[in-house]
């Protein structure tokens, strides 16, 4: 994995987050003592954080299955950005969890 690499994935993951221009995606932050970055995804007033490999980052411009999961997930995340926040989940019974995940996990 090279740098070069690793940047081109930046590239094109900001890309496809960012090209029906709803959601705006963080300069990534690399993650202390990991070999993975931190982003923060955000639209309406809101935002949602996610963290994704360096090995991911560098294989995306390669992997026409790796891009097609990651324009799934952002157009995906786009809907949620509708909710009051991205963070609420209903249980099958109806009743609403609000869940959210801290990062770096330390």
């Amino acid at each position: 994995m090279s740098r070069q690499q690793l940047e081109q994935g930046i590239a094109l993951l900001t890309q496809i987050f960012e090209s029906p221009q709803i959601l705006k995606l963080s300069v990534p932050e690399p993650i202390r003592g990991r070999l993975a970055f931190y982003f923060v995804a955000r639209a309406n007033e809101k935002e949602w954080l996610f963290t994704l490999s360096q090995e991911a980052l560098s294989d995306l411009p390669a992997m026409k299955t790796y891009q097609q999961a990651a324009d799934r997930f952002a157009r995906d995340l786009e809907k949620r950005f509708r909710n009051k926040s991205p963070n609420l989940f209903f249980c099958t019974s109806g009743v609403p969890m609000l869940i959210q995940i801290e990062w770096p996990l330390v």
